[in-house]
């Protein structure tokens, strides 16, 4: 589910989804279950995990982002720098988002 609102937050960053739209979704998901906190997860091992994942082929990271829900997309021209800033800024944020 952190992935989701991850995967929310950096959409919104790079202008593939609304504000609103995030929150809505971020809002669903905690509707569900709490989720586990972040503490202790680095920008070193969620970036080693991205590169092992079925997103990363040919030396790029696809990422599925939702332009709105239930409207998927899919996005392979993401600059990597940029993403791993965006997701080292999530990883010390999140918890303060529960």
């Amino acid at each position: 589910a952190w992935g989701m609102i991850a995967a929310g937050e950096l959409a919104c960053a790079i202008g593939r989804m609304r504000v609103e739209e995030a929150q809505r979704l971020v809002r669903l998901i905690h509707r569900i279950q709490p989720l586990p906190p972040l503490r202790g997860i680095s920008l070193a091992r969620v970036w080693d995990a991205l590169q092992h994942d079925k997103k990363f082929r040919e030396g790029k990271l696809r990422m599925v982002f939702l332009r709105r829900l239930g409207q998927p997309e899919i996005v392979d021209d993401l600059d990597s720098l940029r993403l791993r800033r965006l997701v080292a800024s999530f990883l010390g944020t999140a918890d303060a988002r529960r």
